[in-house]
């Protein structure tokens, strides 16, 4: 065994994707404040595109307008134009968008579609 060049170390692990944890909306004049938040702390200095969301209220497809970090777990997502009436609110992540990552630079995967239930 003294010449057996072999060594048993064990390789470092790479930290995992950040996931879709939970989320939450509200109505605010005119508008659906979706919160979705994820299970690791996030880069927030990026947002990402607009288009890599696609939003149904009540199964109407919702653009968003807006997108902000709350915190660093916390992302909202913006639509206008919507009723306060909502039954049904999905959220789905349609791509893999490079400026939505966790702080150590791991991406989130496509997700979704995802209900969202409010909470009251």
């Amino acid at each position: 065994m003294a010449d057996c060049q072999t060594t048993f170390n064990t390789p470092l692990q790479s930290p995992p994707n950040p996931i879709f944890e939970s989320s939450d909306w509200s109505y605010d004049s005119g508008r659906h404040n979706i919160d979705l938040t994820f299970d690791r702390t996030m880069a927030t200095d990026t947002v990402p595109a607009l288009a890599s969301w696609e939003i149904k209220i009540d199964a109407v497809t919702r653009d968003v307008t807006s997108r902000s970090w709350l915190d660093t777990t916390t992302l909202r997502l913006v639509t206008d134009l919507g009723d306060m009436a909502a039954d049904t609110i999905t959220a789905e992540l349609l791509v893999t968008d490079p400026l939505l990552t966790s702080s150590m630079h791991k991406v989130v995967l496509p997700f979704g579609p995802e209900t969202i239930y409010r909470v009251v």
